[in-house]
C-alpha cells in the first residue's frame, strides 16, 4: 500500500505563453473564502473532500475495469467539469490567486491506480484511503485525484476520490 513519491513544486508562477500562440486561456479570480482555503492548504493544512466507493464485479463477466479504461472514461467526461483542468496561479505584483487553464495537464497525474494485498478487506481499504487523504494535493496542478484500487476480496474494486 505504498503511494508513489509526492512531487515537490516550486513557487506558483505566472504561466509562460509560447510565441505565436493564438490560444487564449480562461482565468477566474478566487473568492475570498476560496483564497483563504488555498492559503491554509499552502501551510500544509488539508482542506480536501474525500470519498470511497466500492464496486462489485459485473454479473456479465465482462473484463475487469483497468486503469486505462478508467482514465478513458474520466477523459470523456472532463468537458463537464472545466475546473478539473485548471490550476492555481498568483497574479504578478498583487499575488491574488486565480484559476487558469493548465497548459501542461496530465491525466495520469490525477487518475492513478494502486492495490491492496489480495484478498483485500475493508480495513486495508480504510488504511489506504487514510494514507491518500493525509497527503496534500500539489497546488501547482488541478486540485483533484482519483485512485482505482484493485485487489479487494471477491473481485471487488474501489475508487478513492480526493478533491479540494
Amino acid at each position: 500500500m505504498e503511494l508513489p513519491p509526492k512531487t515537490e513544486s516550486g513557487p506558483v508562477a505566472w504561466p509562460s505563453w509560447e510565441k505565436g500562440s493564438v490560444e487564449t486561456s480562461y482565468y477566474e479570480r478566487l473568492s475570498a473564502q476560496d483564497s483563504s482555503f488555498v492559503r491554509f492548504d499552502a501551510g500544509r493544512g488539508l482542506l480536501t473532500i474525500g470519498a470511497v466507493a466500492v464496486f462489485e464485479p459485473q454479473a456479465t463477466g465482462s473484463d475487469a475495469l483497468d486503469i486505462e479504461r478508467f482514465r478513458n472514461h474520466v477523459a470523456s467526461r472532463l468537458h463537464l467539469l472545466p475546473r478539473y483542468r485548471q490550476c492555481l496561479y498568483e497574479t504578478p505584483f498583487q499575488g491574488h490567486p486565480i484559476w487558469v487553464d493548465d497548459q501542461r495537464f496530465d491525466l495520469t497525474h490525477h487518475v492513478r491506480s494502486c492495490a491492496v494485498s489480495a484478498p483485500g478487506d475493508d480495513e486495508q481499504l480504510k488504511a489506504l484511503a487514510g494514507m491518500i487523504a493525509s497527503r496534500p494535493l500539489d497546488l501547482a496542478r488541478p486540485l483533484w485525484e482519483l485512485w482505482l484500487v484493485e485487489g479487494l476480496a471477491d473481485r471487488r474494486y474501489a475508487v478513492i476520490a480526493k478533491i479540494h
